[in-house]
């Protein structure tokens, strides 16, 4: 397990923000200094250059775009082994051996 190094910070804070960054901490359920580091965190990656911001975002939807490819996929996929399965039933489609089907294709 590797264990990150801290330094510690000092921030001057008036007492009317530390009062209201505190209340905040507080409503999501986290410290004060987890609230404050990871509103920071996402300050800084707002601040990314157009091209890190537009890669991201492809990379997103390429993602989502793939997931939504691999669905239809899958639901052809279940289609077809349904109305196969269907065949069957109905003795329209013999079922084979491992054998037959070597025997078949020749291995």
């Amino acid at each position: 397990m590797s264990s990150t190094k801290v330094s510690p910070t000092s921030l001057r804070i008036p007492a009317a923000t530390k009062r209201s960054i505190a209340a905040a901490a507080k409503r999501r359920g986290m410290s004060t200094p987890k609230f404050i580091i990871e509103a920071a965190m996402r300050e800084a990656s707002r601040s990314r250059s157009a091209e890190e911001q537009l890669a991201s975002e492809l990379v997103s939807v390429t993602r989502r775009h793939l997931a939504r490819i691999e669905a239809v996929e899958d639901a052809e996929d279940a289609r077809a082994g349904d109305l196969e399965w269907d065949r069957v039933k109905s003795g329209k489609s013999g079922v084979r051996t491992l054998q037959e089907v070597k025997g078949a294709l020749g291995l």
